[in-house]
Formats: C-alpha cells, structure tokens, sequence
C-alpha cells in the first residue's frame, strides 16, 4: 500500500487543478473538491491534486494555514 501512495503522490509542479478549486485569502490555503456532477466522490485525481497543491503551499511563504472544505 505505501508503494502504491507514493506512485499516486507523485505530482507534476505544473499540474492543471481540474477536480478542485485552490484558493488563497488572508494567508489561508482553501482546496475544495469540485465534481458536482459526481457528488465530489474522491478519485485518484483529486489525491494528486491535493498533494500538489499542499507542496506548493509548503513552498509558498505566503501560505501560513490550510483548510480542505469538503
């Protein structure tokens, strides 16, 4: 099972957040699953774009928190 979470965790830098929305107000990181049309059921997509978006809040000094809105 690790093998396979660290295939999947393996995020292109330049991803195209298709299956979540990223935004930042007030240094606060909001990611937000966006497939209405299939309730936000989780998908191996929106576990890559979650990882490649918490990476790039870690390396953002303008990033202080996170919140994952579900």
């Amino acid at each position: 099972m690790k093998r396979l979470i660290s295939v999947l965790a393996t995020a292109d830098t330049s991803m195209e957040y298709r299956e979540i929305l990223y935004e930042i107000n007030d240094r606060i990181l909001t990611n937000t699953p966006n497939r209405p049309d299939k309730i936000n059921a989780f998908t191996v997509r929106i576990f890559n774009e979650l990882v490649d978006a918490f990476d790039q809040a870690d390396a953002a000094d303008s990033v202080r928190g996170l919140a994952l809105r579900l």
